[in-house]
C-alpha cells in the first residue's frame, strides 16, 4: 500500500481528543488559508530538460472569513458558541456566501468541521478536516474548483508534514511539506507522465534526485531551483550517457560522453554543453586529443605532448580518464560518490 495513504489513513484512526467542557470531541476541523501551492509543468524540448514551477498561492487568508456579519445556530455556553454549530457569512450578493458547520469551543473553532465558499452560488472552496484555533490542524482535505485539490496533514492554515498535492492538468506531488511549501523527499508527476523523485526545498527540486521524461530519457544527480547542478549522469535511451558534471541543466566542468556499446566517446572539459579545453575523443581502436574552444577544434596533441599539458594546467585529478578511458569510468562514479 502506498505509504503516504497508509500514514494518513493510520492518523485519521488516531485522531486526537479535545476536552471541552465535560465532552471529549474528536479533533477534527476545518480552517480556511487556502494553500500555497506550487504547481510544477515540464517542457521536454532541449536535450536537457527545464522544469518550470508556478506559484500557485491559491487563497492568501485564513479559511474562516473575518467579519462581523454572519449567522449562527447552535450550542452556546455563557453566551459562546460551544459544541456543535452552523455559521453562514453573507454579503449583498446572496449567490456569494460562506459557511461552516463545526464544533467550537468558547467561540473558536476547535474540532471537526466543513467550510464550503460560494462564488455565484457554486461552491469554489472546501475544506472538511480538523482544526484548532479557528485554523485548519491536523488531518484535512482542500478542494479548490478548477484548481486541484490538498489531501494531508496541516499547521496553522499550511500543508505540513506530509500529502498529497493533485492539479486538475493531472499532475500529482506525493509527499513532504514544511510550513506551506513542498521540503524533504517528495515524487512528482507531470500531466505527460514525466516524474521526479527525489529531494525538494522551498518548492524546488533541490538536493539529489532522478528524473525520468516521458520519453524514457533519464537524469539521476544534483539539483539547484529546479536545474541539474552538481554531478549528474544523463542517460538518453541507452543510446547514450553522461556522466559528469552540470550547470543551469548544462554540461559545464569535466565530464564522460559515451555512446551505445562503447563506439564513441569523448572524455574532457565541457562549457555549456560544448567541449571547452582538454578533450580526447575515442573510437574503437583510436584515440585523438585536443585543446577545444566552445566546439571547435583549435589545437591537435599527441598523447605524450596531451598528458604533459594536462599536469602543466594542474589537472592530475583527471589524468588517469585521459589515461585509461571507459576503464575509468566507473572509478569516476565510485570516486565522486565517496566524497
Amino acid at each position: 500500500m502506498n505509504l503516504i495513504i497508509k500514514f494518513i489513513r493510520n492518523y485519521k484512526k488516531n485522531k486526537i481528543s479535545y476536552k471541552l467542557s465535560n465532552k471529549s470531541i474528536s479533533s477534527k476541523n476545518t480552517s480556511n488559508k487556502y494553500l500555497n501551492i506550487n504547481k510544477t509543468t515540464n517542457n521536454n524540448n532541449s536535450e536537457e530538460t527545464q522544469v518550470y514551477t508556478h506559484n500557485a498561492s491559491i487563497f492568501n487568508n485564513g479559511i474562516i472569513p473575518i467579519s462581523n456579519s454572519y449567522k449562527h445556530q447552535g450550542y452556546h455556553t455563557n453566551n459562546q458558541k460551544d459544541g456543535y454549530g452552523y455559521t453562514i457569512w453573507e454579503n449583498n450578493n446572496k449567490k456569494n456566501y460562506s459557511y461552516f458547520s463545526g464544533i467550537y469551543y468558547k467561540n473558536i473553532i476547535n474540532g471537526n468541521g466543513k467550510f464550503v465558499k460560494y462564488i455565484n452560488g457554486i461552491p469554489n472552496i472546501t475544506y472538511e478536516g480538523e482544526f484548532l484555533n479557528n485554523k485548519a490542524n491536523g488531518y484535512g482535505i482542500l478542494s479548490i474548483k478548477d484548481k486541484g485539490k490538498y489531501n494531508g496533514i496541516w499547521k496553522d492554515d499550511k500543508q505540513n508534514e506530509i500529502g498529497i498535492e493533485e492539479w486538475e492538468d493531472g499532475s500529482k506531488y506525493e509527499g513532504l511539506f514544511q510550513f506551506g511549501k513542498k521540503t524533504g523527499i517528495g515524487k512528482y508527476i507531470w500531466r505527460d507522465k514525466a516524474f521526479y523523485y527525489g529531494e525538494w526545498l522551498d518548492n524546488y527540486l533541490e538536493g539529489w534526485g532522478v528524473y525520468t521524461f516521458n520519453d524514457g530519457k533519464k537524469y539521476l544527480g544534483q539539483w539547484h531551483k529546479n536545474t541539474f547542478n552538481g554531478y549528474g549522469e544523463l542517460i538518453w535511451d541507452y543510446s547514450r550517457m553522461y556522466i559528469g558534471y552540470f550547470k543551469n541543466n548544462k554540461r559545464n566542468g569535466f565530464g564522460l560522453l559515451i555512446f551505445r556499446n562503447k563506439e564513441k566517446a569523448y572524455c574532457g572539459f565541457w562549457k555549456d554543453n560544448k567541449q571547452h579545453g582538454l578533450g580526447k575523443i575515442s573510437s574503437k581502436n583510436k584515440e585523438n586529443y585536443y585543446l577545444f574552444n566552445k566546439g571547435v577544434k583549435e589545437k591537435i596533441y599527441e598523447k605524450i605532448e596531451f598528458l604533459n599539458e594536462i599536469e602543466k594546467k594542474n589537472l592530475n585529478s583527471y589524468l588517469c580518464y585521459f589515461k585509461y578511458g571507459y576503464k575509468a569510468m566507473d572509478m569516476f562514479i565510485s570516486v565522486f560518490k565517496m566524497n
